[in-house]
Formats: C-alpha cells, sequence, structure tokens
C-alpha cells in the first residue's frame, strides 16, 4: 500500500509540472537563456543543500561521524561561498547568467574548453552517482532485485531527462519546489519519530568527533581539545565551500537573486538562510538514524528501518525520489549548458535547439553508460567519493583565478585540471577504494581538501591579470 501511495504522489506531481511546461516552450535561439519567471531560486539552493544531505549523503555522514564542529563547518563554508559567487557575479556586472558563464570560461579557446568539458563531465557523473545510491536504496527497502532496480532507476532518470528537454530551467526549477514540499514532509515524518520515542535511550545527538577519522599523520596533533575541532571545522568548511564553487547550478541561482537589484539584499540574505537552512534538519535527521559502528556500513540495515514504519517510509521514500530528480535535473540541465556556451564559442548558430537536443542525447548516454559500469559495485557510494577530487581541483582553479580561468596562460587548466585528476585518481585506488561502504570514506575529505588548497596556490601563482 505504502507504494502506491508514493507512486500517485510522484505521478501527480510530475503530471501536474509537465501541464505547466507545455505552455512555456523552448526558444530556438539560445533555449538555456533564461532568467525571467524561474520560481523561487532560494527553494533551489535548500534542494541542492538537501539533495547531498539525503541522498547523496555526504554531509548527514560526516555529521553522524565528526559531529558538531563538521556540520558547523560545513554550514559556513556553504554560506561563504554563496558570498563569494555574488561578489564575483557583481564585479563582471553580467546582463545574464549566459554572459557570467562566457566570463567564467574565459577567452581562451583552449583553457576554456577544458573548463567546460571538466565542469559536464563531473555533473554527468554526479548524476550516475545519484543513480546508484538511489538502485541501492530501491534494492534494501523495496526488496527489489537488481535488474528490476535499475529498471526503476534508468525510468525515472528518462522521465527526468524529457522534462528538461521540453523544459529546460524552468522544469528544473519547478522540480526543485516539488522536491521542497516532500522535504518538509519528509522532515514533519521525522520529527513525529523523534516525538514518539520520547526520551528513549537510542537518541544519540553526534556532538563531538570520534576518534580515528580525520587525524593521520597528514595532521598531526589534532587527537583532542581545541585543536581538533578547530581542524575540523576548518576542513569540513573548506569542503562546503569547494562543493560551491564548483556546482554551476548554486551560481544559476546566485545570478537569479544578486540580480533582482531592488531589495537584493534582503532577498541574498534570505537566499544565504534557505542554504544554510537545511544544516539544522541533520540534527533531528540523526536521532532517527541507529547508531552507525565504524567500519563496514550495513546499508540494507539502515534502509529497512526506514521501511518498517509505513508513514516515514513514505515520507522518506518520497523525499528521497525528488531529491534524486531534482539533483539529476539540475547536473543534467548544467553540464548541457556548458556544452552549449562552449560549442557557440567556436560555432556560432542562430538556431541552437538541435545542437541542444545532441548535448541531451550524449549527456544521458555518458551518465547511463556510467550508470551500467556501475552496475558490479557493492559499493554504491564509491563514485561520488570519488568526486571529491575533481570537486577539489576546479573548486581550486577557480578560488586562484577569482571565478575565471580567462587570466590562465592558455593550456594551463588543462594541465592543472590532468594532473590533479591524475593525482587525485593514484591516491584513490591505493587509499580510498573500499568495496563496501565504509564509515572510513570520509577520511578522504583531508586529502581532497589539501588537494584543492595546492591547486589554489597553483593557480594563483599562474595567473596574470592585466594592470589597471
Amino acid at each position: 500500500m505504502a507504494g502506491i501511495i508514493v507512486a500517485a504522489l510522484l505521478l501527480t506531481s510530475l503530471l501536474v509540472v509537465h501541464l505547466s511546461l507545455r505552455r512555456q516552450p523552448l526558444q530556438s535561439a539560445c533555449p538555456l537563456d533564461v532568467d525571467a519567471g524561474l520560481p523561487l531560486p532560494e527553494i533551489g539552493q535548500i534542494s541542492t543543500v538537501f539533495s547531498l544531505t539525503a541522498l547523496f549523503g555526504a554531509y548527514l555522514g560526516m555529521y553522524l561521524i565528526l559531529g558538531m564542529p563538521a556540520l558547523c563547518g560545513l554550514a559556513a563554508g556553504t554560506v561563504g561561498a554563496l558570498i563569494l559567487v555574488r561578489h564575483w557575479i557583481d564585479a563582471g556586472h553580467p546582463q545574464s547568467f549566459e554572459a557570467y558563464l562566457f566570463r567564467m570560461l574565459g577567452s581562451s579557446d583552449t583553457n576554456a574548453t577544458s573548463a567546460a568539458l571538466s565542469f559536464a563531465v563531473v555533473q554527468c557523473t554526479f548524476a550516475t552517482s545519484e543513480m546508484t545510491i538511489l538502485r541501492d536504496y530501491a534494492r534494501a527497502s523495496l526488496g527489489l532485485r537488481l535488474e528490476h532496480a535499475n529498471l526503476l532507476v534508468i525510468s525515472l532518470a528518462v522521465i527526468a531527462y524529457f522534462y528538461i528537454l521540453f523544459g529546460g530551467y524552468l522544469a528544473l526549477f519547478r522540480t526543485d519546489v516539488v522536491q521542497f514540499l516532500y522535504v518538509a514532509v519528509m522532515a514533519v515524518g521525522v520529527l513525529g519519530v523523534v516525538v514518539t520515542r520520547g526520551a528513549s535511550a537510542e537518541w544519540h545527538v553526534p556532538m563531538e568527533p570520534r576518534p580515528g577519522y580525520w587525524t593521520t599523520s597528514i595532521f598531526p596533533g589534532q587527537s583532542h581539545g581545541l585543536l581538533l575541532y578547530a581542524s575540523h571545522f576548518g576542513m569540513a568548511a573548506l569542503m562546503g565551500l569547494g562543493f560551491i564553487i564548483a556546482s554551476p547550478d548554486v551560481w544559476k541561482r546566485v545570478y537569479l537573486v544578486s540580480k533582482t537589484r531592488q531589495g537584493s539584499k534582503r532577498r541574498f540574505a534570505l537566499f544565504v538562510t534557505a542554504g544554510a537552512a537545511p544544516f539544522l534538519l541533520l540534527v533531528p535527521m540523526a536521532v532517527a538514524v541507529p547508531h552507525i559502528p565504524d567500519g563496514a556500513i550495513d546499508a540494507n540495515a539502515m534502509w529497512a528501518r526506514a521501511a518498517s514504519n509505513e508513514g516515514l517510509f513514505v515520507a522518506t521514500a518520497l523525499c528521497l525520489v525528488a531529491s534524486f530528480l531534482s539533483a539529476y535535473n539540475s547536473a543534467l540541465t548544467l553540464a548541457v549548458h556548458l556544452g552549449v556556451v562552449a560549442q557557440r564559442r567556436t560555432h556560432s548558430s542562430d538556431n541552437e535547439i538541435s545542437r541542444f537536443y545532441w548535448l541531451m542525447a550524449v549527456s544521458l548516454f555518458v551518465i547511463v553508460c556510467g550508470f551500467a559500469a556501475m552496475s558490479s559495485s557493492r559499493n554504491p557510494y564509491l563514485l561520488g567519493n570519488f568526486l571529491l577530487g575533481p570537486y577539489a581541483v576546479l573548486a581550486g582553479i577557480y578560488l586562484g583565478g577569482r571565478g575565471s580561468v580567462q587570466y590562465f596562460p592558455r593550456g594551463a587548466v588543462l594541465w592543472i585540471l590532468t594532473l590533479g585528476t591524475v593525482g587525485w585518481f593514484v591516491y584513490f585506488a591505493s587509499h580510498g577504494m573500499p568495496e563496501v561502504p565504509s564509515t572510513y570514506q570520509i577520511n578522504t575529505v583531508p586529502v581532497a581538501v589539501l588537494l584543492a588548497c595546492l591547486v589554489t596556490s597553483v593557480s594563483i601563482l599562474l595567473v596574470r591579470r592585466p594592470k589597471e
């Protein structure tokens, strides 16, 4: 019965969005150059952060293992990154978001192509990772066989693909609204579970970091005290900042808020508050999640607990599927948009709709092939864990270049991306590839932070800005 309720609510929501999109078809020239009429970018930012929290699992996992210092650091880094992106946008005075993308990609064809392709590949890989995690949830909570879970996830991905194909950014932002509504439903469900449990001994609100995490030989002397808390806060803040800096969908939302001149400061403050709000939801979520021992994680037991309560299962399933659709749509849309802009630099066209269709098809093909390649892996979080490196490299490039690659020497971006990604792959292949989900996967975060700092330093040395 619960599965029927979930399916009915999702189909109804998606049908309403589809009917609203039919009245606003994409334009043939610059089909993704749309800034007006996009609803509530604040809600979209909540969706982005919550997708990382609920489905991707990164932020929730860090909080459960590392406690309040890491949670506060993630929130602080996210807020700082939103402010920094707004500063970059205001400094460039772009007339549209596409104009900002052009500035962000710079004037060198080699650097622009390298940056755009890297962002597109990372976004497609992120979408693939969301699919593998959702498949794991479908198998554990619904008891589906592998082939049936694959069919379910691919079907959702194809539905999301056609939404973006027909609606572009409008479909993305309206899907974010749907996801927000289901997040609210899940929040009420989780709070209900917390209240009904009362002062049970099972309550577990992580406050302090567990020993054995983020205290490697790379960071000696962090065994206890303020230094330990400060270092965990700092590394989490840099992780939160780096993810936003390397997420073009967030740039879009910051631009939409910043371009509203009347009351823009007040609206941006509301936007930042909305971006930080999902972190507060982690506290009651942590209460509802059973204690996770160090080492291998039994994901089936975690999902089975949510399925044991029908009301909580409906709320959780709706939220996770909506999180998937929101995150998948964001990744797919921005990957294609960057491809359209990069191609326009070398081959301009008055009618770009066919180019948009081809890039959408190529992106879907890459995502599905990546998903098929991961079908044999027993660790659905492996791909997302690996993405820490590419995110760190891209964040370092744009931090060092102050929001653009236009002042890098010709070809420098390609070399930085290649060397940084290869170096991360060598490290990850030797230290971070557990066959099953493990709590120790978060020990790759400090290395990713070091990589981001190294790339930032190199980028600062390479950038040559014109004299004013």
